[in-house]
């Protein structure tokens, strides 16, 4: 079964956004699901519950922004382009 992407955790202070395995949510607000406690070891390999790539892929192409909700004025083209130019600066 294919999940949806949704905000899920990984230990304490990382908040990724991407098809996991567990429980996952829609928003940030209250218990995420912590893929941490479900990585699996077998000899010298690794096994997560994510996908790396895709969770990289979706902060990179800012997959996890809801524009109908908090960013709606990024579609203004002047602020669009002034925000994509000033955003090398907030890293």
């Amino acid at each position: 079964m294919k999940r949806a992407r949704s905000y899920f955790c990984f230990g304490p202070h990382l908040t990724c956004y991407g098809q996991t395995s567990g429980y996952a949510y829609t928003t940030i607000n209250g218990y995420l699901f912590d893929a941490s406690e479900h990585v699996h070891r077998q000899g010298h390999t690794s096994f997560l519950p994510f996908d790396p790539a895709q969770i990289v892929n979706n902060l990179r192409f800012e997959r996890n922004i809801d524009q109908s909700l908090q960013w709606w004025w990024l579609e203004y083209t002047r602020v669009k382009k002034i925000y994509y130019q000033l955003r090398p600066f907030f890293r």
